[in-house]
Formats: C-alpha cells, structure tokens, sequence
C-alpha cells in the first residue's frame, strides 16, 4: 500500500498543482463572465438613471416597469420572431450545404469557401452592402423588380418588411457557419453503415431520414444551442441599417439594452432586460440540452 501511494504522488506530483493549473482560466472566468453577470443582477435591482441621485434599491420594481411596458412586449416579440426566423433557416440551409459538400466532387473545396466566405465578412460590412442592396430606386432588388416589370420596394423603411430583410441578411451570413459543424458531424457518420443501406436498397433520402439525421442527434444539439445564443446577440447590422426603425419594427432585445444604457443613461432598466435576455437564453439552453440532448442519447 506505502508502495502505491508513494507511485502514484509521483506520477502527479504535488496534489495542488491541478488547481494550480486551472487558475489562470479560473480567474478569466470570474473576472469577465461570473462577475459581470452578478454585478448586472444587483443593479437591476437598483433605479439608477439621470433623473435620480445616485442609484436607489428598488427590488423587482425593474422588472415589473419592464412587463408593464408596451414597447418592451414589442421588443421581446420582434426578439422572439427573429431569433426563430434565423435560427431554423439557417440550420436547414446549413444542413443542406453540408450534404451537398460531403460527397467528394473536384470542385469541394472551392464550393466550401464560397459557401463559408459570407461568414468572414464583417456584420458592419455585410449590413452595407445589404442595405445598398434594399436601397429604393438603384438597389439590386429594385433592379431586378423592375427588370420582371414589378414596383418600387423599400424594405427597410417599410414596418411589414424589415425585420424579415434583416432576417434574410442574418441567414445569408449565418448558414455557411452552422454548415462547419454539420459537415463535421456528416465526418463521423459510418459510411459502411450507409452502404449496407445502399445494398439493401435503400434510397438517399430513406437513408438520410433513417441514418444520417438521427446519427447527427449530439450535432444538433450543439448547432440549435450556437444558433439561438449568436442570433439573439446580433445587433451591428441594426446599427447599420434600420436603428430599430421603422416604428420599433426591428428593435430587438440587444439594441434596446444598448439603448437604455448609452443613449437613455437608464442603468437599472437596462440591466434588468439584460437578465430577462440571459434568462432566456438559459432556459434555451437548459430545455435543448434536458430534452433534445436526453432524447438523442437515450432513446432507443
């Protein structure tokens, strides 16, 4: 037993230094992810705006001025309508391009980088060129619509249309991202699996709906998670184009956060839709993982 215990305090050394090892990252994590979230929960307790002296406790009176308000149900439901709208078309059209790169053709490698390269440009930049794209009377999609002897459009500018332009701009940038981890998924399906299918008779999309999509299970359940967190923390291509216009038709969540704190200086309320936007995110991320990620692994 001495033996033993003598080997293993030298196959690890001083018993200490796994912690050791971990304070670096541990303090990152404290300094910019565990203490700024508890600093944001305490001062969404707090009234502190240009109109009072210094931040005063108010307890959930925040979130109660925040449930009470009209515009801010209007935010959650643009935030809701956008989150969903991206999110779900961006995975299928991921998804798809995926399939489409996995099988080996000459030209894989240019398509993949055509196909990813929307990701690489910069939201800013990306949100220009889009915005000139929608811009009345010289745009592309004017263009194109009077070349088909169609009307003058102004989607950005229009309350019915421009959430749906932002959201087309947000898929156009996101899918070729989300198409990364499919494919790294599609890698590790077993191809002897698919081709005993093959031999059996099976069609494509028989083995795809029975094979390939349920063999993907564990890569679903990280792309919904990736999706729905960077789609609800878009806000540049806001900035950009529409400034949450027209009539709060795009103002989402994020950009009214950024709102209240730089432009309205009303730090509590901020804070308080800070927590209701982390919030969301964690039940998000708790349902995918209890019900998605339990059912992929466990179910027969």
């Amino acid at each position: 037993m001495a033996t033993r215990a003598t080997g293993s305090r030298n196959r690890y050394g001083n018993p200490f230094l796994p912690y050791f090892l971990l304070a670096p990252s541990l303090a990152v994590l404290a300094l910019f992810t565990f203490w700024p979230a508890i600093h944001v929960g305490w001062l969404s307790l707090y009234r502190n705006n240009l109109a009072s002296n210094g931040p005063h406790f108010t307890g959930l009176t925040n979130f109660a001025t925040i449930l009470d308000d009209p515009q801010f149900r209007t935010v959650l439901f643009n935030t809701l309508e956008f989150v969903v709208g991206t999110a779900v078309p961006s995975m299928a059209l991921g998804l798809t391009m995926a399939l489409l790169l996995n099988r080996q053709r000459i030209l894989s490698p240019l398509y993949r980088v055509a196909f990813f390269y929307p990701t690489l440009v910069p939201m800013v930049g990306a949100a220009t060129a889009w915005a000139f794209i929608y811009t009345p009377g010289y745009g592309l999609m004017d263009r194109v619509l009077h070349l088909w002897g169609g009307g003058s459009l102004n989607p950005l500018g229009d309350p019915k249309l421009a959430l749906p332009a932002l959201i087309a701009l947000s898929i156009w940038r996101m899918s070729g991202y989300l198409m990364i981890f499919f494919l790294a998924g599609l890698q590790s399906v077993p191809t002897d699996v698919q081709e005993a299918a093959r031999v059996d008779g099976a069609a494509y999309p028989t083995i795809l709906r029975r094979i390939i999509i349920p063999l993907l299970g564990p890569t679903f359940v990280f792309v919904v998670i990736i999706a729905i967190v960077n789609t609800a923390q878009l806000v540049d291509q806001l900035y950009v184009t529409t400034g949450g216009g027209p009539n709060n038709a795009t103002n989402l969540l994020l950009w009214d956060i950024y709102q209240q704190t730089f432009s309205f200086q009303d730090q509590g309320i901020a804070a308080t839709m800070t927590v209701v936007l982390v919030g969301a995110l964690l039940i998000c991320a708790a349902l995918n993982a209890f019900l998605l990620d339990r059912r992929t692994h466990y179910d027969d």
